[in-house]
């Protein structure tokens, strides 16, 4: 099994970052007060950021001719969906929103297909499970909000994350062992990937339920560019003498920049736009409509940044992905 940093953090990160809705879990349950704040830092902290990191992995230079040469599907076509979404929007804000979260599913689905074949247990039963379980519980979730929330009293539920995660964190403290790290990346994946839109049937509130699951996306995607971008970076500057400076000093702090100011507007316009209770309807602003395009866009083209079947990318990113794949471009 290849490693994409170490097993240990691998699985933390990639193949089983259960943590995240462990914590935000017990955080809603003993901080009631905060769930807004909780939401709000979610949402700035790591699902703006996922946005903002494709951008990074996109515009690179040894991308420039590839994307020139795909132009169409690239800017054309978005631009195109983006005017054919304000068009739709006065009439009819519900059909986008519903759009939007298939196509989220369609986007973390395919996602989990692909972090199912980075652990090798990519068969085509493996795919099926998580696409039946997946969009099953989308689309359930979305009908009906919260269908299951009586089944566990929220008294008992303390004591359940605690237990669990007690035993969670135990097996990845020990999942150096090359043994129990294949176990954990084969079996951990499937449950991650099938199972990431599970809180939308115990809990009524639709963008908390969505966070909690879908912040595992969120974890395993910004934990993959990252690594790669990195790699990529020290491979490019590897023959310069102060590669090192101008790897944490520039490239580095420049990418970070651009991350929090699109994470920081995105954040705003999303607070702004929110659905809101006015005159027992549900309002929708038009500012919402500002992630959501730019979000479409990101379930598009990642569609292209990580089909290994594109020789450029197999070429590019494929490389920057494992450990020792990586250590080779050094040489």
């Amino acid at each position: 099994m290849k490693n994409i940093i170490n097993k240990r953090l691998d699985n933390l990160l990639v193949y089983a970052p259960w943590w995240f809705p462990l914590v935000f879990i017990f955080l809603l349950i003993n901080y009631p007060s905060l769930n807004k704040f909780i939401l709000i830092g979610s949402l700035f902290i790591f699902a703006e950021t996922h946005f903002a990191s494709t951008w990074t992995i996109l515009i690179n230079k040894k991308n420039f001719a590839w994307i020139k040469k795909n132009f169409y599907e690239f800017f054309v076509l978005p631009i195109f969906v983006a005017f054919l979404l304000i068009l739709i929007w006065p009439f009819s804000p519900e059909a986008i929103l519903i759009t939007h979260y298939l196509a989220s599913g369609w986007h973390v689905t395919r996602q989990s297909i692909g972090i199912s074949k980075l652990s090798n247990n990519g068969s085509i039963s493996n795919n099926l499970i998580i696409y039946v379980f997946s969009f099953t519980c989308l689309i359930v979730g979305l009908i009906e909000p919260g269908i299951l929330s009586k089944i566990i009293s929220r008294e008992y539920l303390n004591m359940i994350i605690i237990l669990f995660s007690f035993f969670y964190f135990l097996l990845m403290n020990k999942s150096s062992n090359n043994r129990l790290s294949n176990f954990i990346n084969k079996n951990f994946s499937l449950i991650t990937g099938s199972f990431i839109y599970l809180p939308l049937l115990f809990i009524n509130n639709v963008a908390i339920a969505l966070a909690i699951g879908v912040g595992m996306h969120w974890i395993q995607y910004l934990t993959i560019v990252f690594t790669i971008n990195i790699r990529r970076l020290k491979a490019s500057n590897h023959n310069s003498q102060q590669s090192k400076k101008r790897l944490f000093n520039k490239q580095i702090f420049n990418g970070l920049i651009f991350i929090f100011f699109y994470s920081l507007i995105m954040t705003f316009f999303t607070l702004k736009g929110i659905p809101k209770d006015n005159e027992n309807e549900k309002y929708i602003s038009i500012f919402y409509l500002i992630p959501i395009i730019f979000q479409m866009y990101h379930f598009y083209i990642d569609g292209y940044i990580w089909k290994f079947s594109d020789k450029h990318i197999k070429d590019n990113i494929l490389p920057f992905l494992f450990k020792k794949n990586s250590e080779k471009n050094l040489i």
